[in-house]
């Protein structure tokens, strides 16, 4: 069964958006590696994301693949795959690392006022019940013990007549 040229160009064409879409996975985990302090765990973290990536992106080129090409594996199809990396890594994915400052930015902007929310819709009503109940707790206990110190206290005054205090 022969496959006509325009296949082979609509199979490049998929490839290339492919390669383009893993430089977009990518540079997510770039993005997120500035946030990093430097540390072993940062080492550990890159380790388990590029395994990651390795695997999802070759799913994804097996699945493109299959689907296409019906399994065949044909080398401008990987070649593509590289291109479209290559291309968005060297284009739009220079221009996202220049605004990374931004997004992370705007991202702990994000992340400061859902924590602000749960703050102020959660936290903050609790801290005030626990002040509420710790103060009537704590109010009782100094009752109590004033209470009993008082009976303490007169108890050895009297028994101060017999000299048993």
């Amino acid at each position: 069964m022969e496959i006509s040229q325009s296949v082979y160009g609509i199979i490049f064409i998929y490839s290339v958006i492919i390669g383009m879409a893993l430089g977009v996975i990518y540079d997510v985990f770039r993005i997120q590696r500035i946030t990093m302090r430097v540390s072993i765990i940062k080492d550990i973290i890159i380790f388990i994301e590029d395994i990651l990536f390795s695997v999802t992106a070759a799913v994804i080129i097996i699945i493109m693949i299959f689907h296409v090409n019906h399994g065949r594996i044909r080398w401008f199809a990987l070649f593509g795959s590289g291109l479209g990396i290559v291309l968005y890594y060297n284009t739009i994915g220079r221009i996202v690392m220049l605004c990374s400052e931004k997004i992370i930015a705007f991202i702990q902007y994000c992340i400061r006022a859902v924590k602000r929310f749960i703050k102020i819709i959660f936290i903050k009503p609790l801290t005030g019940l626990n002040k509420l109940v710790g103060g009537f707790i704590y109010k009782r206990y100094i009752q109590l013990k004033n209470k009993l110190y008082t009976k303490k206290y007169i108890a050895c005054k009297l028994n101060q007549r017999w000299n048993r205090c």
